[in-house]
């Protein structure tokens, strides 16, 4: 998950800079931006817990699948927009 997260800013970037995001309203850039941010913090929060998950391993387990469907609906704007 943590390289799909890496790969998506990539992408990102890559887009904005080649202007292939320009078809992407600011609040379609609003909601990209949101769910990075979204998938980012779960991703963070699940390997920055102390305990690692083990205390509630099903939590933990929640957060990583939360994150990486999160991901998956910024990735999909991505590929709409972008041809990513």
């Amino acid at each position: 998950m943590g390289r799909q997260l890496a790969e998506l800013y990539k992408d990102i970037e890559a887009s904005r800079e080649s202007a292939r995001l320009n078809g992407l309203s600011e609040s379609g850039r609003a909601d990209l931006e949101k769910l990075c941010r979204r998938a980012q913090f779960r991703w963070d929060w699940a390997f920055s817990e102390n305990s690692t998950g083990f205390h509630n391993p099903d939590l933990i387990q929640a957060m990583l699948t939360e994150a990486e469907q999160t991901a998956e609906q910024a990735r999909a704007i991505l590929a709409a927009y972008a041809g990513h």
